[in-house]
């Protein structure tokens, strides 16, 4: 076990993830994705095993720390992303009470790996969704 792959390990198991987590997986899962399908990849990039990072993520959900709620609560609740949800997704945003992070898309099968979040909101409502940054052009995609 490398000493990325524990700290990645540990803190899905502390229950709580946070930027650098999300960050750093990502690109791992990228990495190994390009390398995979034959691209050359940087000899100094981190080695871990994706795969059983991914199963961890999506047997334990765990939630998103306070600094990360808040930037994606801010940006759930701006008027452009608003009028992106459907009314049932705005009435979840309305009622928040916690973010967990659900796994990771292979957005188009081409190895850029998108975090999946679930918002939740205090009644047992929830939805699943994915996005790029705004640079990316990748649009909000509601999945549940």
């Amino acid at each position: 076990m490398t000493s990325t792959f524990k700290k990645h390990a540990d803190k899905i198991a502390a229950g709580t993830i946070d930027k650098a987590f999300v960050r750093g997986v990502s690109r791992g899962l990228n990495t190994m994705w390009r390398k995979a399908h034959g691209y050359s990849v940087s000899s100094t990039a981190a080695k871990f095993d994706g795969v059983t990072l991914l199963n961890l993520v999506s047997e334990r959900h765990p939630r998103v720390s306070a600094e990360l709620t808040a930037q994606g609560l801010e940006w759930l609740r701006s008027r452009v992303v608003q009028k992106q949800l459907g009314e049932r997704e705005r009435k979840i945003v309305a009622g928040f009470d916690h973010y967990e992070l659900t796994g990771f898309y292979d957005y188009r099968s081409n190895g850029f790996h998108l975090p999946l979040w679930r918002v939740h909101d205090g009644h047992g409502n929830t939805f699943t969704y994915f996005t790029g940054s705004w640079q990316s052009g990748i649009p909000l995609t509601v999945t549940a």
